[in-house]
């Protein structure tokens, strides 16, 4: 069999850009293998980390994400992850120190989290003085957080027809555990008649829903915070017309992610890079495409090629699961050589 070495000078090449390799004089079967050095990236944004310049981490991060996210190597596409994780949870926790609501809490909680769970399993001398000193801002910050204050603000001139959702996602958010009133007994007197007024609220939507005489301009008002650039755009309404007609007054949270999940459509549809196209379309296919995720990696992120270059839209789950078999259907799967790829 012919063996056939090809060197490339990527220096001055877009990282999106495609590299054809003519594997055409290829006797039997073979394979084609295609490596590339990612030593140098990973060092850069590690240097930074280290150094705390967290914001040239993230920007080298954002540079360099398309070439990782094509990368066939499993250890090193990881440890970029893990990386990117480091960073933003970093850089997370030092922009929300100075915001005082639940929302910073939040963000900053989740990202203390991450660093505490990762420095017990893996080596953070790398980048240790500025890992640290985030992991204790974040301490301090969720130590000195004032729910009693911060709640009470909430509960002063509260305007449901504009803050519906947010306070929803609040309320929310403590049910689930995320935060414990138990060494403070106002702090919980004040979420429950805020979690009263919300629930309350959550009775007369749902009536109005179901009346469905002002349908869209209630479900702008039941979707869950973050959502308003959906809502701003004309797309809207194509989307929630798979929503159910009627849902019982005590099925709000089913309203909610059944929006949630044409939220999820919605981004995959108006994806600006493969990564993120991919990562949405990932979420619907666990749930419903068994065919796609019966695929090895290579033809799943094929089909998903595929499916992004195209540019054919889902509004609902029946339209996604239709698209996904045609494009899983469409597959010439080739035996005759094991294609490994970046």
């Amino acid at each position: 069999m012919k063996q056939r070495v090809v060197t490339v000078d990527l220096k001055n090449r877009k990282h999106h850009e495609s590299l054809i390799l003519d594997i055409g004089e290829l006797e039997g079967n073979g394979v084609v293998s295609l490596k590339l050095d990612f030593n140098n990236s990973i060092n850069t944004i590690n240097k930074y980390i280290n150094e705390g310049k967290i914001e040239e981490s993230e920007k080298a991060i954002e540079r360099y994400k398309d070439s990782f996210a094509a990368c066939s190597d499993k250890e090193v596409h990881h440890q970029f992850v893990q990386l990117k994780n480091i960073s933003n949870s970093i850089y997370n926790i030092e922009k929300n120190l100075d915001t005082y609501n639940i929302e910073a809490y939040r963000v900053i909680r989740q990202s203390h989290k991450f660093l505490v769970e990762y420095m017990r399993e893996h080596d953070i001398s790398a980048y240790t003085v500025e890992y640290l000193t985030s992991v204790q801002k974040s301490e301090k910050y969720m130590d000195d957080f004032d729910f009693k204050m911060v709640l009470e603000k909430l509960m002063c001139n509260i305007n449901m027809e504009s803050q519906y959702a947010y306070l929803y996602d609040v309320v929310d958010f403590i049910k689930k555990g995320n935060i414990h009133f138990s060494m403070e007994p106002q702090a919980l007197e004040v979420f429950q008649r805020l979690s009263n007024i919300v629930e309350q609220y959550n009775g007369e939507l749902i009536k109005k829903y179901n009346n469905n005489s002002a349908r869209i301009s209630l479900v702008k008002k039941l979707v869950t915070y973050g959502c308003g650039k959906l809502i701003e755009e004309g797309t809207f309404k194509i989307y929630i017309k798979s929503l159910k007609d009627h849902y019982n007054e005590e099925d709000m949270d089913q309203l909610r992610r059944d929006f949630e999940e044409l939220f999820v459509l919605y981004k995959m549809n108006s994806a600006d890079s493969f990564e993120e196209f991919y990562y949405n379309l990932y979420i619907m296919a666990e749930k419903y495409a068994p065919d796609f995720m019966a695929l090895n990696e290579y033809y799943k992120k094929y089909v998903a090629k595929n499916m992004y270059k195209n540019g054919k839209k889902s509004y609902d789950k029946n339209s996604f699961c239709k698209i996904v078999s045609q494009n899983v259907e469409s597959v010439e799967f080739n035996t005759d050589f094991t294609v490994l790829y970046l």
